[in-house]
């Protein structure tokens, strides 16, 4: 992890070694080894904050390259390590919808929603946790920003999650009220 910075401002840049790093990573991921899953998925956020606005030789995002690679540390996520991955998720899927307008883009993202979707709805007998709450706000946010993920990807599976994020606004509220001297909000919510 300590080598991302340096590496991002080698003059000239070492591709060979994000390659390697990379690799790496996504060969501890596949381990399954757990001691091994929050540094894994630190190095891979890390590595879309350094190196998302690097492009090749031919105009694309250097790490458009490394796309099944991530694709196979999202899968490696569920159901059991949301907690620790679900930073590399949203920032992954920011990453896929900076060129949203380009057709191309448009299908891979509308894709990579559908697979999380999928990966989420398999998961529906564990308890929901931070990351997975994160990650269904992030779908949440795409489909607002563009409706086509909505009507075309998402619509169903948030109208499913409405009951549970209204459960989980309110207990928001509720330790907010319990902490806080203003009025609460929370009688509206219900």
């Amino acid at each position: 992890k300590m080598f991302l910075k340096p590496l991002a401002t080698s003059d000239p840049f070492l591709s060979e070694w994000l390659d390697d790093l990379i690799s790496s990573t996504i060969r501890a991921i596949e381990t399954k080894i757990v001691e091994l899953y929050e540094t894994s998925y630190a190095i891979l956020t890390d590595c879309i904050y350094y190196f998302a606005s690097f492009n090749t030789e031919q105009h694309v995002y250097l790490l458009s390259l490394y796309e099944s690679q991530f694709l196979t540390a999202i899968r490696s996520a569920f159901p059991f390590s949301l907690d620790v991955a679900y930073t590399f998720i949203i920032d992954y899927i920011d990453f896929q919808f900076r060129d949203y307008h380009r057709q191309k883009q448009k299908d891979n993202c509308q894709l990579l929603i559908k697979s999380i979707i999928q990966y989420l709805q398999n998961i529906k007998k564990v308890h929901p946790t931070t990351g997975y709450n994160a990650i269904i706000s992030k779908i949440a946010t795409i489909s607002e920003e563009y409706p086509e993920i909505f009507d075309n990807c998402s619509k169903e599976f948030l109208e499913n999650q409405a009951p549970h994020i209204k459960t989980v606004m309110l207990h928001a509220m509720n330790l907010r009220s319990e902490t806080m001297t203003s009025v609460s909000r929370t009688k509206e919510w219900q």
